[in-house]
């Protein structure tokens, strides 16, 4: 171990005390070598061999430097090794930036200092650069709910080990009552991923959080329109909302999800190609080709700066600064105007003309030819990972249904 004594650096101007070392990446080949060939990236992210972060920090009891605990949240379930690579240099970046800023490992240590309010928001701060920022708003929300609750109780100041499972149980049942079971599952899965950190940096003894069940919960399912009402929806948006009409058809014949739909930008569109760049639930940089029932309507609009958002609320490409929650809650919105025209319940949203479209296509391929050619067809269009996952989706949407049985019960 290296002596405090030895921690003083010499400067031309002062010296200055490092108390820890430059935060490092194993294996280490990921900081010396730029370019890795596919053969390396198999092998480097084989099953079983897991990346870290590490680093020293002098320990204030003994003056020495001491190596920490090693940092590996969940970059070792990303199986892309760019994708794995970014998000491990994500997280380097993090924790140099907290250690320059002068936080401590051993902080922990002092109790009246660690409030559970402090060691949230640094659980939050180590969370942010391993997840999509669509997540970690998520996890915002449900968090400041939770540390709202615990300031009503007047939990926020004390320590982070005066909270105990029973009073997560608490909150969860007071977002159950308010709520439904599904909002309740999504709080104590947010809650569960912070409380993870913290036991990970042993400022709780364990997870407890994890150990509270599920709860059974009826999810929430999109109704599917009929052709006579998606007709007229459509034709009231031709006179009333071309642009609502247009952000629709993407979700129609695109069979886009609307957040899918809120990312587009203009250089995202292609018409040369009939090309679509979009950035999908499960991957980034999804090409999906564009029909010809959309080429028109895309045609019309100014797609040359390529930066701009191609749906804003002035109806043009643009930019925005909101977050892509709050680009799909205002079109969502918009839609709910146009549902109170055709009195429509919370059951219809712009996601079932997604349903919708696809039970249509399915119907019409599944009168040209067998179920499985049909499955391999759709799945090409509609851009889903696999034929099970495909299978599942129309099962949930009833786009099969079984001819007439009466013949059988004679």
């Amino acid at each position: 171990m290296v002596s405090l004594k030895y921690l003083l650096k010499s400067n031309t101007n002062s010296n200055t005390l490092r108390l820890y070392t430059s935060v490092k990446l194993y294996p280490a080949v990921l900081r010396k070598q730029k370019f890795f060939t596919e053969e390396q990236k198999q092998h480097l992210t084989r099953t079983g061999f897991r990346w870290y972060i590490y680093y020293d920090f002098v320990n204030p009891h003994t003056g020495e430097m001491q190596r920490q605990k090693p940092i590996y949240f969940n970059v070792n379930k990303v199986t892309d090794f760019d994708q794995r690579l970014t998000k491990i240099k994500g997280i380097k970046k993090r924790l140099e930036k907290l250690l320059d800023e002068g936080w401590s490992p051993y902080e922990q240590e002092k109790e009246d200092k660690y409030t559970t309010k402090s060691c949230i928001d640094y659980a939050m701060d180590l969370k942010k650069p391993s997840v999509s920022s669509r997540t970690f708003e998520t996890y915002e929300t449900h968090v400041s709910a939770f540390v709202h609750y615990l300031g009503q109780k007047g939990l926020v100041n004390q320590s982070i080990k005066e909270i105990k499972k029973l009073t997560v149980i608490d909150f969860l049942n007071d977002v159950l009552k308010r709520t439904s079971a599904r909002n309740r599952n999504n709080y104590r899965t947010s809650l569960s991923a912070i409380f993870s950190i913290l036991e990970d940096n042993e400022l709780i003894d364990r997870n407890f959080v994890k150990t509270i069940p599920l709860m059974k919960s009826q999810p929430k399912r999109n109704a599917t329109y009929d052709d006579a009402l998606s007709d007229k929806i459509f034709k009231y948006l031709e006179v009333n909302d071309p642009t609502l009409l247009l952000f629709i058809k993407l979700v129609s014949y695109n069979f886009l999800r609307p957040v899918e739909v809120v990312r587009l930008k203009c250089g995202d569109v292609n018409l040369q190609t009939k090309q679509l760049t979009v950035q999908s639930k499960t991957k980034a940089n999804k090409l999906k080709v564009i029909p010809d029932l959309l080429i028109d309507d895309l045609s019309k609009l100014d797609l040359s700066q390529p930066d701009y958002f191609l749906f804003t609320p002035e109806g043009k490409p643009g930019l925005l600064e909101t977050s892509d929650r709050d680009k799909r809650g205002y079109w969502g919105n918009r839609y709910t105007k146009v549902k109170k025209v055709f009195d429509l319940g919370v059951e219809y949203s712009i996601y079932s003309f997604r349903h919708t479209y696809i039970t249509k296509l399915y119907r019409w391929l599944r009168k040209k030819y067998h179920i499985s050619e049909t499955l391999d067809r759709l799945q090409l269009i509609t851009g889903h990972d696999s034929i099970q996952g495909l299978k599942n989706y129309l099962r949930k949407i009833d786009a099969e249904l079984p001819n007439d049985w009466s013949e059988g019960l004679k």
